[in-house]
């Protein structure tokens, strides 16, 4: 009886533990996927711009080239940059995705093991520290490639959207910045 008692108290505190897991996953997942992949990220862009790299995907959008300015040398700059931290990014994003997996196949063992979920969970903690350094890269890449003055216009127009529900200005809208009525 008692045995029979304590499995369904530990099945539920696996259960409070696994859906604690998955929640921030699946917002991730609404947002956009994989840490903003796909949907930009870095220096906090969540503006629905394509391309995954930090905000090096702002060549993509043409209203945004004109409203900052870019000169054809500088979006060369940043499709290269593009790229190149797109490419970097792609193994940590796989090692990610096979670090997750595997936290899910943990949790659905019968009895967890909590060691091996603990020990997933410092894995998962250190490629995506990992790529936290590379979006901190890109930014000072960023800021090798872009004026002052782009770069500062650059942040007042994703300060202008770009939030929870909010649309982006960066994301095709234009017009200097200014939300469309």
């Amino acid at each position: 009886m008692k045995t029979t008692i304590r499995k369904k108290i530990g099945t539920g505190i696996m259960a409070v533990l696994l859906a604690a897991a998955l929640i921030p996953a699946a917002a991730e997942a609404c947002r956009g996927g994989r840490g903003g992949r796909g949907g930009g990220h870095g220096m906090g862009m969540n503006c629905g711009m394509k391309g995954g790299g930090a905000a090096f995907g702002i060549w993509q959008n043409p209203q945004a080239v004109q409203d900052l300015g870019l000169s054809a040398e500088q979006v060369k700059k940043l499709k290269e940059a593009d790229f190149a931290s797109r490419e970097k990014q792609l193994p940590l994003f796989n090692e990610l995705d096979s670090l997750r997996l595997k936290m899910d196949q943990a949790f659905a063992a019968e009895p967890v093991d909590e060691k091996a979920v603990m020990e997933l969970t410092e894995k998962i903690s250190a490629v995506k520290g990992k790529l936290a350094a590379q979006r901190t890269e890109e930014r000072l890449a960023m800021s090798k490639i872009l004026t002052p003055e782009q770069m500062g216009k650059m942040q007042s127009m994703r300060g202008k959207g770009g939030g929870q529900g909010q649309p982006c200005p960066m994301a095709g809208q234009g017009n200097g910045g200014q939300q469309q009525k």
